[in-house]
């Protein structure tokens, strides 16, 4: 009788052959992590390892638009969302000038009234960049509550959590040189409020393109007090004819050209068809 002969395999060698099995498995999407975006956001859906999608995360541009990450594991179950101060959705305060006491020279209203309808005409045009907007509340009072307002809308941005802050109003002469065109502020110290005044200076829809120039002065309130990067736009002179009649005839493509701005900022990769 034959007897069969077997052969024993030692268990530290089966432990060695299943970790080399497990170890050079090929990646497949199954064993990927997946990094997802949703809709709103500019970065582009894609399947990574998971060493690719932590530097993809810890590379994150903070307050990219409507950008949150989900993270997906190898055994594809999907782990708890990532919801960080870098992927929340970008968020902007828009501050219109609260000096109902400045006249327009045509008679039609103040320049509280008419920045607050191209501010009130633009989280409609942000929300197509997947942005969120905090409009300010108007002004009450006279110019003596002027800085008592300002001073609150500078909290609730800081308190909603905003990533750039917008103060939009119209200009006046004053006996200055300049009587016409726009002028974009910046705080000095701020780098980022810098990058957001020259892609204002580049692409506001002011018709005259020489007119537009920007400076600082960081002595106005809305200059010092914001923390975030913010900028100030007077868009156009409201003491001369021509530019008053820019300001009302255009009110929709300001609102529209300013949401388009503050999308490049958010995203410079941003695309949009304004015209």
């Amino acid at each position: 009788m034959n007897r069969k002969k077997f052969f024993v395999i030692p268990a530290s060698m089966l432990f060695l052959f299943l970790l080399m099995f497990i170890g050079f498995r090929p990646l497949t999407p199954e064993n990927n992590t997946n990094l997802l975006s949703l809709k709103g956001s500019f970065i582009q859906s894609s399947s990574l390892s998971g060493t690719a999608a932590s530097l993809a995360l810890k590379n994150a541009v903070p307050g990219k638009a409507g950008f949150i990450a989900a993270v997906q594991s190898g055994s594809g179950a999907k782990a708890p969302i990532v919801q960080t101060a870098s992927t929340l959705p970008f968020k902007v305060y828009l501050s219109p000038s609260c000096q109902t006491w400045n006249p327009y020279s045509d008679g039609s209203g103040s320049e509280e009234y008419h920045m607050r309808q191209i501010a009130s005409a633009m989280p409609a045009y942000l929300q197509q960049y997947g942005i969120q907007s905090v409009l300010a509340a108007p002004q009450t009072g006279n110019y003596a509550n002027q800085k008592k307002t300002i001073t609150a809308r500078v909290k609730q941005a800081a308190d909603t959590n905003c990533n750039l802050y917008l103060a939009i109003h119209s200009n006046a002469r004053d006996g200055g040189p300049k009587i016409n065109g726009t002028t974009i502020f910046y705080p000095s110290t701020s780098e980022q409020s810098l990058r957001f005044a020259h892609i204002l200076t580049s692409n506001f829809a002011y018709p005259n393109k020489n007119d537009i120039d920007f400076t600082t002065q960081d002595e106005l309130w809305e200059m010092y007090m914001p923390k975030m990067p913010h900028c100030l736009i007077e868009t156009a002179y409201h003491d001369n004819p021509e530019d008053i009649q820019w300001i009302e005839a255009n009110t929709q493509k300001i609102a529209q050209n300013l949401a388009y701005c503050i999308a490049l900022y958010a995203n410079p990769a941003a695309t949009a068809n304004f015209t």
